[in-house]
């Protein structure tokens, strides 16, 4: 009776994970900007983090990751440079690729920039964002959706 249930009970999470993977694809994929997308990157790069955040603890209290989907940007103390090499062969012991053209090494003296935002001091819109905003102010109506989508997005950010 105890295997019995235990079968029913696999086959029962079998269906609810199916399920989930259902309600969360499209044609087998996950839709790139889905608004699932951090959540369920947060669930399969658990232990990528766990291990990462883990190896920056140990090097300096300073040394941060932040993950969003999978943007990965580590911030700390100078030298963390290094720990490339080390980073890549946690994402690669886990099964993921990184992709060598992704890798941005960003000083205090760089434009910062994680996400299209530049965070070198306080968040704020770096300088592709600010080009855009630009042309878009010259050469479209100010009422212009996208005109006005950039401006909100700017206020909203600088706020």
């Amino acid at each position: 009776m105890n295997a019995a249930l235990g079968v029913l009970f696999f086959l029962i999470v079998l269906a609810i994970g199916l399920k989930c993977l259902i309600m969360v694809t499209r044609k087998a994929r996950l839709p790139q900007g889905a608004p699932t997308s951090p959540a369920i990157a947060r669930i399969v790069l658990y232990d990528v983090c766990k291990e990462i955040n883990a190896l920056l603890s140990s090097i300096s209290p300073y040394a941060k990751a932040t993950i969003y989907v999978d943007d990965v940007t580590i911030s700390g103390p100078i030298g963390l440079k290094r720990l490339v090499p080390t980073i890549m062969s946690v994402f690669r012991r886990h099964g993921y690729s990184v992709h060598p053209a992704k890798i941005k090494v960003m000083t205090q003296k760089d434009e910062q920039t994680v996400l299209g935002l530049r965070v070198n001091s306080r968040i704020e819109p770096n300088a592709e964002f600010e080009a855009k905003l630009k042309d878009g102010r010259q050469k479209l109506h100010p009422k212009d959706p996208k005109v006005m989508g950039l401006e909100s997005y700017k206020r909203y950010i600088e706020s």
